[in-house]
């Protein structure tokens, strides 16, 4: 796995929890709402120095192989 797609694989875990975020708001309850657009906040500004990075990369660095730190694992059962 190349360094891009590490921090791009980091990327998108945040959004897809972001997104998760939305339809979990949208049924809280009473004044729950302000605390899903906080997490949503947070999640959004998290990823903002990843995006950051990811434009500032030259080639030979987005290209340098890693090992793959970035993806979720789950434990089998």
């Amino acid at each position: 796995m190349t360094y891009r797609e590490n921090i791009q694989e980091l990327i998108r875990q945040l959004g897809h929890i972001y997104n998760a975020c939305e339809p979990l708001r949208d049924c809280a309850y009473g004044d729950q709402q302000k605390y899903w657009n906080e997490m949503r906040r947070l999640l959004y500004d998290a990823s903002k120095p990843l995006r950051e990075l990811d434009s500032s990369l030259t080639q030979a660095e987005a290209d340098s192989q890693l090992s793959d730190y970035a993806t979720y694992k789950t434990k089998e059962i």
